[in-house]
């Protein structure tokens, strides 16, 4: 385990250390722009892509900054295809943003896997409005039966108030779902579903094209069996937690979707409980990621990640997981639980077909439904990580990991699926069908 780490380490130093002006050996031609001109937004508001750009009128460009500034409105995901190019127009430069938009209502039937596991199986009525009244607002309703049966309702305004670049977030869940807590299993004897009803209100501010913050109010109402092993809440069988949350992010990728350069870093501070029924505890999360082109065709990635769970009466739905919606693949049937987590990840990518732009023109379905932007790359990974109880040491002893290598079949703006295969420490063999980027 101290030889993975130390190679890990070693790979990230050697693959990052070198910046922008160590790679500028040349110049590229560049260009000056006197006007942008936006065509193909038929519902789009032009503001929802100006928005995206790191240049305005006047601006000098290169042919990188229009291919960064390209992923960039691509990441939107309301559109099927995105041009960028320059024109000379009546003595002027004109910028040209050709646009291709997506579908934006999805009433469609879903099956999925929960915690991505096979024997995990939700399906239901999804329900999809993005890009509404044009200003890529976005109304997600979802029923879900079978496995862990939910309602999810959230609706989001990017531009609440555009001037100040204000925005809101809304999200309301219910739903039974099964208990991840290996603890909780033991001290009821057997698996338990609880009741969980959750609502959060968030607002917040863009401060600049990268960076933004918000603040939220949240409650959760958590109903368990009655029990007199439930430890946390030994008076009553319901949980009522309020919190507020404070989240920043800096987002500075090429295409969010599966990115290629720029950096994603986040950090979360949710206070919980207030006191009631003696709950008061914290959460603390912290996540960088980069990203980084070590050539034209391989790309690198990088992912160091902690999740901090601290204070008193700490219900069992807050603790620090593995092997759920974090895994180390490889180790994709391995739980873990306790109050810290930590997880790192490495990995690199080589084009197959880094771009293909795939047009059907089949009957009955809307041409909007028939565009997509496809790709197909081959990837090698390394994941590394451990959960640890309160006041228990960190060893590399102790920590699960997992490498190997698999392709990614892109499917833009929609999705895309990974096939991988994962060896762990122990050298067991491990075959995965997962849906979205690893990170």
């Amino acid at each position: 385990m101290k030889q993975l780490l130390f190679i890990f380490l070693f790979l990230t130093c050697i693959s990052f250390a070198q910046t922008e002006q160590d790679t500028a050996y040349y110049r590229e031609p560049f260009i000056v722009v006197d006007t942008i001109i936006i065509r193909g937004n038929q519902i789009t508001e032009p503001h929802i892509i100006l928005n995206e750009l790191t240049f305005q009128k006047g601006d000098t460009l290169t042919l990188s900054a229009l291919n960064f500034n390209r992923e960039r409105i691509y990441s939107l995901g309301i559109f099927n295809k995105v041009n960028l190019y320059p024109m000379p127009d009546l003595h002027k430069m004109a910028l040209y943003i050709d646009v291709e938009e997506a579908w934006y209502i999805w009433p469609i039937p879903f099956i999925e896997l929960v915690d991505r596991d096979w024997k995990k199986l939700s399906y239901g009525i999804d329900l999809y409005i993005k890009n509404f009244r044009g200003e890529n607002q976005n109304l997600h309703i979802k029923g879900a039966f079978g496995y862990d049966p939910h309602l999810n309702l959230s609706y989001s305004i990017p531009y609440l108030i555009r001037k100040d670049q204000i925005f809101l977030n809304w999200s309301a869940y219910y739903g039974n779902i099964k208990n991840k807590s290996q603890t909780a299993d033991t001290l009821f004897g057997k698996n338990y579903n609880q009741r969980y009803i959750y609502s959060s209100l968030g607002i917040g501010k863009r401060f600049s094209l990268y960076a933004r913050a918000t603040l939220s109010g949240m409650f959760e109402y958590i109903k368990t069996p009655h029990s007199p092993y439930n430890a946390n809440f030994p008076q009553e069988s319901v949980a009522r937690i309020p919190s507020i949350n404070a989240a920043y992010s800096y987002d500075s990728r090429d295409l969010a979707q599966f990115p290629s350069k720029g950096i994603y870093a986040s950090t979360e501070y949710d206070f919980k409980g207030f006191g009631i029924s003696g709950t008061r505890y914290s959460v603390f999360l912290l996540d960088y990621r980069q990203y980084k082109e070590i050539s034209n065709s391989i790309s690198m990635k990088w992912r160091l990640a902690t999740r901090q769970v601290f204070g008193n009466n700490i219900h069992y739905i807050d603790f620090s997981y593995l092997g759920y919606a974090e895994m180390i693949r490889g180790n994709y049937n391995a739980h873990h639980e306790g109050n810290s987590m930590y997880v790192a990840s490495v990995e690199a990518k080589y084009p197959i077909i880094k771009e293909w732009n795939l047009k059907l023109n089949l009957p009955v379905i809307p041409q909007a439904l028939q565009s997509y932007r496809m790709a197909l790359y081959y990837q090698v990974f390394f994941d590394a990580g451990t959960v640890r109880k309160q006041g228990q040491e960190i060893s590399l002893n102790d920590f699960d990991s997992g490498y190997g290598g698999g392709i990614t079949i892109l499917f833009l703006p929609y999705n895309l699926i990974r096939l991988e295969m994962a060896w762990n420490k122990f050298g067991k063999l491990e075959y995965i069908v997962d849906i979205g980027v690893s990170f």
